[in-house]
């Protein structure tokens, strides 16, 4: 389904590391648009600290954030662009790519 002219496109924060939230997400959005299109797949987090300084609990959350909790998100969505015979997904991995050094 296209977003009509003047449409805002949907927009919901959710836990990505909780898989019934993010089939939550999934379905609340394909009830207010009556299908998904595309999906940006673009959680992350990120612990400011020299990485010697930052404790495994902090680290383990930026891999469960940004590495595993695109898998559930998309899974869902796919599911339903399956069923339809379209989409499509864009991962995001890093806010790092924002710019050049």
């Amino acid at each position: 389904m296209q977003v009509a002219a003047g449409q805002a496109p949907v927009q919901q924060p959710c836990d990505v590391r909780d898989r019934g939230a993010a089939q939550a997400m999934v379905e609340r959005a394909m009830a207010l648009m009556g299908g998904i299109n595309i999906l940006v797949n673009n959680a992350g987090v990120y612990h400011a600290a020299r990485f010697i300084d930052i404790e495994p609990q902090d680290f383990g959350r930026v891999l469960q954030v940004n590495v595993c909790g695109a898998f559930p998100v998309l899974q869902a969505v796919l599911r339903t662009m399956h069923r339809v015979g379209r989409g499509g997904a864009v991962n995001v991995a890093a806010t790092a790519g924002k710019r050049a050094r």
